[in-house]
C-alpha cells in the first residue's frame, strides 16, 4: 500500500476530535449545529490546531511489477489456477510485458475447464485492450499474435456453445489478423522480427484445424446469460419528472415536503419510476465481487474480473466499464481510495458516496473544476439553509440543484454527529484537493474553495444519512428457492427520494445494472393516493413502537401510516369483504352493507376466492421451478382480485405480494 509517511484518516480524525473537546469550542459548535449553519461549523473546525497544515498522502494498493516478475520465476503459468492468475493480473502494470501473458494464461485455463463464457469475456476484454495499443510496427507484430490467439479462443468457445454465427465472425477476425501479420513481413528487416514471424505457424495451423472441424460439436448446449435489461416506464413519460411515468404527479405541503401521488388508477406491476443515480458507491465487501461501475456480479458464469490500470483494489466486468469509471469518478479517488474504507465503523460506502457526490457536483459541466458550483453553494448557504427546488421548476434528476434540495435534517441532528461529519467533510475535501493538484496541473484551490468543498461535502453527508438507498443484488438460495437481497453499495436518487414511507408500502424498488433503480406498483393504487415506499421497518417484522422509534431517530418523522395509525398486528383478524356499492367493508357474518344496504353473496365470493387462491398456489409452484415470467401475471391477477374483494390488512394479499416481489427480484441484478 502506498501511504506516504503514514498519515491516515484515523490519525486525522483523532487529532481533530481531541482538539474539539475544549468546552468553549463545544458550546460554540453546538449553537452552530442547532442553527443548521454548515459554513460556520466548517470554519470553526478547520481552525483547530493542525488541520490547515495537515499534509495529505496517497493511500491505495499500487501495482507491483517486481512481485509479478518474482512470481513468473517461481511458477509455470500453464499450471496456475485462475485465482492465482487473477491476482497476478491485478498486480501487473498494463505496460508490463507479462500482463498479456497472464491474461492469455487465464483465458486458456477458463477454456480447459469448460468455462467458455468466462473465456469469451476475457477475449472480449483482451481484444478491446489490444485495439488501443497497435501504434507501431514492432508492437503490431507482437500484439497481432495475441489478437489472433484471443480471437481463436473466442471462436472455439462460441462453437462449443453452438453460437456459430459469432464463431465465424471471430474466426474471420483471426484470419484477417493473420493476413495483416503476413503483410507486415514486407516492412520488417531485422532478424528479431523474422524470428517473431516464425511463431505465426502454430496460429495458422489452428486456423486450418478450426476451418476443417465439423460445426456440430458434441457438447451440451448452453447459452450466454445476459444481464437483465432495465424496463421502460409504463405509459408516457412525465413532462417534468423525466424519470417517472405520467401516472404520478409531484405535490408539496409543509408537513410532508415534496411527495408523489397517483394521477390516475395504477395497476399492480406497473413501472412508475426508472431512476438513474446522481452518485453511487460500492461497499467494501463487494469490491472484488462486483464491477465498480455497473455493479454486475463478477462471480457469474458469464463474467470475468479485470483490473484498474492504477490500483489493485477495484474490479470491472469490461474495458468499457473501466474507461467510464475512470473518466467520470475513479481518477479523482484512485490514489486515496483506501481512506474511504479505513475504519470498521464505515463498512458501508457512505464516505465514498459523499466524495463522489462532491466530484459530480464540481464537474457537472464537463470541466475538471467548476468554481461556479461552489459559488452557488456559498450564496445559497448564506441566504437560506432550507432552499428547495420549486414545484414549478424543471425537476432534473441529473441537475445538482436537485441534489442540493434533498432534506439534510442538519438542525435536528445530534451536535456530536454533526461534528463527526464535519471532520469527515474536511478530510474528504483535502483528499479531493490533493488528487486534483496531482491530476489536474494548474488547478490550485484557494483556501476559500477548500472550505466550500468541505461545506458541500458536509451537506452531502447529512443528506446521505436520510436519503441514500442501498444498491442490492439478489442471491438465489437453492434450499429455500428464494431470492434474498445482498447489499452492494449505496446511491443518491433524486426522484426516488421523493417517495415517502409507509410500514405497508404500495410500491417496491429493485436495482438494475449501473445503479438504475426501478419502482413498481406492488398492488392497485387508486387515483389521488400517495405513492409509498418502505424505508426498512415493516408491520410484519416490527411492532409499532419499534418502527416509530427507528424512523424518528434516523429520518426525523413520526410515522402516521395506516399500519401505525390503526396499529396493525399479527395475527391478523378475520378479513372483511369489500362492498360493491360503496367503499365500506363487511364482516363475514354480514349479508348487506350497513351504509348503502347493498346485499352481498358471500358464498359466491368465497367460491371465487378459493378458485383464485388455487391459481396463486399454482403460480408459486411455477416460481419455485424458476418460471418467474410465467408466474408473475397469474400472481398480479390474483392480487388485483384480492384487492377488490378483501380489506387490508389480510394474509392472502401479503402472501401474494411477497411472491410478486420474488418474481421482480429475479428480473433485477442477480448473483450466485
Amino acid at each position: 500500500m502506498s501511504q506516504g509517511k503514514g498519515n491516515t484518516f484515523t490519525q486525522f480524525y483523532q487529532m481533530v476530535y481531541d482538539a474539539a473537546k475544549e468546552k468553549s469550542f463545544k458550546n460554540c459548535f453546538r449553537e452552530l449545529s442547532r442553527a443548521g449553519n454548515r459554513q460556520g461549523m466548517i470554519e470553526l473546525v478547520i481552525e483547530l490546531p493542525g488541520i490547515r497544515k495537515w499534509q495529505m498522502t496517497d493511500s491505495y494498493v499500487a501495482k507491483n511489477d517486481i512481485h509479478v516478475l518474482a512470481t513468473f520465476k517461481k511458477h509455470n503459468l500453464l499450471t496456475c489456477d485462475t485465482k492465482f492468475l487473477t491476482e497476478a493480473l491485478f498486480a501487473a502494470s498494463i505496460t508490463n510485458n507479462n500482463f498479456l501473458n497472464i491474461l492469455l494464461a487465464r483465458t486458456k485455463q477458463y477454456y480447459r475447464h469448460g468455462e467458455y463464457l468466462k473465456c469469451i469475456a476475457d477475449c472480449d476484454y483482451a481484444i478491446d485492450l489490444l485495439n488501443n495499443v497497435l501504434n507501431s510496427i514492432e508492437k503490431r507484430i507482437s500484439f497481432l499474435e495475441y489478437n489472433i490467439e484471443f480471437n481463436l479462443f473466442q471462436s472455439m468457445c462460441l462453437k462449443r456453445l453452438e453460437l456459430n454465427e459469432r464463431a465465424r465472425a471471430c474466426f474471420s477476425k483471426a484470419s484477417n489478423s493473420a493476413e495483416d501479420l503476413m503483410k507486415l513481413k514486407k516492412d520488417c528487416t531485422s532478424v528479431s522480427n523474422e524470428e517473431k514471424l516464425q511463431t505465426l505457424k502454430p496460429f495458422l495451423d489452428k486456423l486450418r484445424e478450426i476451418k476443417q472441424t465439423d460445426e456440430n460439436i458434441n457438447s451440451r448446449k448452453s447459452v450466454i446469460s445476459s444481464t437483465n435489461s432495465v424496463p421502460l416506464i409504463d405509459g408516457k413519460m412525465h413532462n417534468k419528472l423525466i424519470s417517472c411515468s405520467d401516472a404520478v404527479s409531484l405535490e408539496y405541503n409543509a408537513d410532508k415536503g415534496r411527495y408523489l401521488i397517483a394521477s390516475r388508477n395504477i395497476k399492480s406491476g406497473s413501472v412508475l419510476i426508472v431512476d438513474k443515480p446522481f452518485a453511487f458507491s460500492t461497499d467494501k465487501q463487494a469490491l472484488s465481487r462486483n464491477c465498480l461501475h455497473c455493479h454486475v456480479s463478477l462471480i457469474l458464469d458469464s463474467t470475468t474480473r479485470i483490473p484498474c490500470h492504477n490500483c489493485q483494489t477495484v474490479s470491472f466486468c469490461s474495458e468499457e466499464c473501466r474507461k467510464a469509471a475512470w473518466k467520470n469518478y475513479h481518477r479523482y479517488e484512485c490514489q486515496v481510495f483506501d481512506y474511504f474504507y479505513e475504519t470498521e465503523s464505515y463498512r458501508t460506502s457512505y464516505l465514498l458516496l459523499a466524495y463522489r457526490t462532491t466530484v459530480s457536483m464540481i464537474s457537472q459541466g464537463g470541466n475538471d473544476f467548476d468554481a461556479n458550483v461552489l459559488d452557488f453553494h456559498d450564496a445559497v448557504e448564506k441566504e437560506s439553509n432550507r432552499f428547495r427546488v420549486a414545484i414549478g421548476d424543471d425537476y432534473s434528476p441529473v441537475d445538482y440543484k436537485t441534489v442540493y434540495s434533498l432534506e439534510t435534517h442538519g438542525r435536528h441532528a445530534d451536535p456530536d454527529d454533526n461534528l463527526i461529519r464535519s471532520i469527515q467533510a474536511i478530510f474528504l475535501a483535502k483528499c479531493l484537493a490533493h488528487v486534483m493538484a496531482d491530476f489536474t496541473p494548474g488547478v490550485i484551490l484557494q483556501q476559500r474553495y477548500l472550505e466550500l468543498l468541505a461545506v458541500a461535502t458536509l451537506r452531502h453527508l447529512q443528506a446521505i444519512n436520510s436519503n441514500a438507498y442501498e444498491i442490492v443484488e439478489n442471491i438465489w438460495d437453492k434450499e429455500t428457492k428464494i431470492w434474498e437481497p445482498r447489499n452492494v453499495g449505496g446511491a443518491l436518487y433524486t426522484t426516488v427520494s421523493l417517495v415517502n414511507h409507509s410500514c405497508y408500502a404500495n410500491v417496491v424498488r429493485h436495482t438494475y445494472p449501473n445503479g438504475m433503480v426501478v419502482v413498481r406498483a406492488l398492488r392497485f393504487i387508486r387515483k389521488g393516493s400517495e405513492i409509498l415506499d418502505c424505508y426498512g421497518p415493516h408491520f410484519l417484522s416490527d411492532d409499532r413502537d419499534k418502527r416509530r422509534k427507528h424512523l424518528l431517530e434516523k429520518y426525523y418523522f413520526h410515522c402516521a401510516c395506516e399500519a401505525c395509525t390503526d396499529n396493525w398486528q399479527l395475527p391478523l383478524s378475520e378479513p372483511k369483504y369489500q362492498c360493491k356499492g360503496c367503499p365500506e367493508f363487511l364482516s363475514k357474518v354480514e349479508s348487506a352493507c350497513k351504509k348503502c344496504h347493498t346485499k352481498i353473496d358471500r358464498k359466491k365470493i368465497e367460491r371465487q376466492l378459493k378458485e383464485s387462491i388455487k391459481k396463486r398456489i399454482e403460480a408459486i409452484s411455477l416460481l419455485y421451478d424458476g418460471h418467474y415470467k410465467e408466474a408473475l401475471p397469474i400472481l398480479l391477477e390474483h392480487g388485483n382480485f384480492v384487492e377488490k374483494t378483501l380489506a387490508d390488512p389480510n394474509l392472502e394479499a401479503i402472501k401474494t405480494q411477497q411472491a410478486i416481489v420474488q418474481c421482480f427480484n429475479s428480473l433485477g441484478c442477480v448473483s450466485k
